[in-house]
């Protein structure tokens, strides 16, 4: 094999892994560190957590699950961790 070819594979292989990180990432799970304690005791802070992206494009949240959303007043970057303890209309 020449030095071309491995180097090509190389680069190859790692582009591939960049991409499929990204789209993981971006569409499927992101990790999540706890900032704060305003879930103690049942996440401390800096627990870290997995948040499936998918879930709720087919499902609605349901009574009692921890939820990952934006912080709707858009000044603030942190997304924001909560249980969900009412459904709509409730």
């Amino acid at each position: 094999m020449n030095k071309k070819s491995f180097l090509r594979q190389y680069v190859e292989t790692i582009v591939l892994a960049i991409l499929a990180f990204t789209f993981i990432r971006s569409f499927v799970v992101e990790a999540y560190e706890i900032p704060t304690g305003s879930m103690i005791p049942a996440i401390l802070i800096g627990d870290r957590l997995m948040i499936d992206k998918l879930a709720y494009r087919i499902l609605r949240p349901s009574r009692g699950e921890i939820i990952v959303f934006k912080n709707p007043d858009g000044v603030t970057k942190i997304p924001l961790i909560k249980r969900v303890i009412a459904l709509p209309g409730e």
